[in-house]
């Protein structure tokens, strides 16, 4: 199913994206992945979330 949804994924979005393999589309996942937790790290910060708290909100979603 995974293999399935890449796939799809990278028909739909290759041309957009430049994704040419399922590999270029995994590391477009997991580049958005990294862009979300970097977001939410931040803006955490500018709320004055302490890193004790963002650490237990990470270990509740990871």
């Amino acid at each position: 199913m995974a293999y399935t949804l890449l796939e799809l994924f990278r028909l739909s979005n290759g041309r957009t994206l430049k994704l040419k393999t399922i590999g270029d589309t995994i590391g477009y996942f997991r580049e958005q992945y990294m862009n979300n937790i970097t977001k939410f790290a931040y803006s955490s910060a500018v709320k004055g979330v302490g890193l004790d708290s963002m650490i237990s909100k990470f270990g509740k979603v990871a």
